[in-house]
């Protein structure tokens, strides 16, 4: 039996917005001066609305991120 069906359905929300990158960041992605990092987070929940898990991940300028809407 899976856990939706157990206690209800799992919600997933992502989080994506443009952040200035620290020095060391802009060096390593190799990011030109005014490129920003793109940074989204996705926080899963439970019914009860308790965050289970949440995951960061970090793009340098020229990433595009696509969604499927349904």
């Amino acid at each position: 039996m899976s856990a939706s069906n157990t206690h209800g359905p799992l919600t997933t929300t992502e989080h994506v917005r443009p952040l200035i990158p620290d020095p060391d960041e802009r060096e390593s992605l190799e990011l030109a001066p005014g490129d920003l990092v793109l940074e989204a987070v996705r926080v899963t929940r439970n019914p009860n609305g308790l965050g289970l898990i949440a995951e960061s991940e970090r793009y340098g300028e020229g990433i595009e991120l696509a969604y499927t809407l349904t």
